[in-house]
């Protein structure tokens, strides 16, 4: 139970927590159900004000489901696709996009109720019984849409956030629909566009092809103690990327010969995804040409601590993945030079600088 009147900095973080559905380790870490643990004293500084936030965000959209009639059903909202949305919009059509998917738009069938409409559509003339008769029904607004696709859709296959343009965080199961519920009208009534726009397969070779991909996932989930029915994608990815081992620093052998005068290895680090935090993914890799321990320049504790080794006819190389909460390039460039430094003297390439 959350604190009546919570004593200092420590007891107030407490107390936000315990709101969240979150508690606070002995070690510093937030814990929650399902969610990829927040370690408030190794995650990186730039990062942790984000990871916060966002917990704090998940949790709203949590309730609003909870809360609100439009929002049925709703545990969390793919922010990226929100915060695309709002982006592609001019000054007006954001305040209206605001007004429908926060559910502040009056419905002529609202208005009816208060004696200032007679429920019928101002554009149409139709009985309009919620605002969604307006952003998807309605024959006079349809005629001036840009986005051609979407007159070939079928309404009623959507959920109502959806149709209220609130993106619900996308589901690990391939085979329904993008949010993981099953459409909200049979498949005989809907088209094959309207079932390729919601995610569903159509033709008897995708829907093998998601099944045997489903399975997949689910032995991936099983395998890494991930309940597929309660976590979407995007708590899925985190939780198998995130690290679980306890943080070390591997320290080289002392070197006692001068720097290589010609460079004897190169670095490279990369990292996908950027701009989708949940869905970021970095690696690290270093190579050696001409190196093989079997013969001689074993490999260090630290280097064998710190990546997996591949001996090839040319060389040697030593890669790592690059997960945790969060990631850029910069990271994994700095990993791979670390990698490199773990070794013996050194001459990094493709920099003109020389490391010892």
């Amino acid at each position: 139970m959350p604190i009546n009147r919570p004593a200092g900095p420590v007891g107030l973080l407490i107390n936000s927590l315990q709101a969240y559905d979150a508690t606070l380790t002995p070690n510093l870490i937030i814990a929650r159900q399902g969610e990829a643990d927040i370690d408030l004293w190794n995650l990186p500084w730039q990062h942790l004000k984000r990871a916060v936030v966002e917990m704090a965000a998940k949790e709203r959209a949590k309730q609003a489901g909870e809360e609100r009639a439009h929002l049925a059903n709703l545990q969390e909202i793919d922010g990226q696709i929100s915060k695309k949305i709002v982006q592609s919009l001019g000054d007006k059509e954001k305040k209206v996009y605001n007004q429908i998917s926060t559910g502040g738009a009056w419905s002529e069938a609202h208005l009816e109720e208060i004696g200032l409409s007679q429920g019928k559509c101002t554009h149409c003339g139709q009985q309009a019984d919620d605002i969604s008769h307006v952003t998807w029904h309605c024959p006079a607004v349809n005629k001036h849409r840009t986005f051609i696709d979407l007159k070939g859709l079928n309404p009623d296959a959507l959920p109502c956030f959806i149709k209220h343009g609130v993106p619900k965080a996308m589901s690990t199961n391939v085979e329904s629909t993008f949010w993981g519920d099953e459409p909200e009208c049979s498949n005989e009534q809907c088209n094959e566009q309207t079932l390729n726009a919601i995610g569903m397969q159509v033709c008897n070779r995708k829907k093998v092809a998601a099944s045997c991909k489903h399975q997949e996932i689910k032995d991936v989930l099983s395998n890494n103690g991930i309940n597929l029915a309660t976590n979407n994608a995007r708590q899925s990815f985190q939780q198998i990327k995130v690290c679980k081992q306890p943080p070390h620093l591997a320290l080289p052998y002392r070197c006692r010969r001068p720097a290589p005068i010609d460079i004897n290895v190169y670095t490279d680090g990369s990292w996908i995804n950027p701009l989708q935090q949940y869905l970021g993914l970095g690696g690290a890799s270093v190579w050696w040409p001409g190196r093989n321990p079997a013969i001689f320049q074993r490999l260090s504790t630290a280097e064998k601590e710190l990546g997996h080794a591949q001996q090839f006819p040319e060389g040697l190389m030593l890669y790592t993945p690059i997960g945790g909460y969060s990631g850029s390039s910069t990271r994994t460039e700095l990993a791979a030079a670390i990698i490199a430094i773990v070794a013996t003297c050194i001459g990094v390439g493709p920099s003109k600088n020389r490391l010892t």
